[in-house]
């Protein structure tokens, strides 16, 4: 009874019934990590960056945390640990060497996304799944139109896609960091 009641005075809803969130205990220890990295609390080696939370996943259970305000929290702690690693890098690098470092990450993903469909990513072998291939490189089609036309693209837009299994599909790990490399990029935007 302690643990629920203790867990109620968390910082986000619990889920209700058979629905599924986040664990408590995962989220709390990660939220910690995340502001003893903004109070500067901890060594170099042990700070959480942006691209740590943009990869971080937890266990669900039962009266879990609700994934919608944990991930909502977590997208704009994202947001705030970048902005504060692109001055640093600015300051200890100069603005032309970020320009630079994000003019090459732009090229290499237009490089990717100007592959043909169906070779933009290694394929998983016939014993293994990986992600629709007609998904991704819809994904892909539609992000390369909207950025060569200047359009916005917008940072949820693209952490929240979901892509359905297949037989020899895309390489998850291979589209997962594609994707992050395109958050990150959307991000030194702004």
């Amino acid at each position: 009874m302690a643990e629920s009641a203790e867990a109620q005075k968390g910082p986000f809803p619990l889920t209700e019934g058979k629905v599924r969130g986040y664990r408590v205990n995962e989220v709390d220890e990660f939220l910690d990590q995340i502001k003893a990295t903004y109070e500067g609390g901890v060594a170099e080696g042990e700070k959480v960056t942006a691209s740590m939370i943009r990869r971080r996943g937890f266990e669900v259970t039962k009266k879990g945390y609700d994934p919608r305000f944990v991930d909502a929290a977590l997208d704009r702690l994202e947001e705030v640990l970048f902005d504060r690693e692109r001055r640093a890098f600015q300051e200890k690098n100069g603005l032309e060497e970020w320009q630079k470092s994000i003019e090459s990450l732009g090229s290499d993903l237009a490089l990717r996304m100007r592959r043909d469909r169906s070779a933009r990513f290694t394929r998983r072998s016939i014993f293994s799944s990986g992600y629709r291939i007609s998904q991704v490189d819809a994904v892909i089609d539609q992000l390369a139109d909207r950025l060569d036309q200047g359009l916005d693209v917008r940072v949820n837009d693209v952490r929240t896609v979901r892509f359905y299994p297949q037989r020899r599909g895309y390489d998850e790990a291979q589209v997962d960091a594609f994707l992050d490399a395109v958050v990150e990029y959307l991000l030194s935007q702004r």
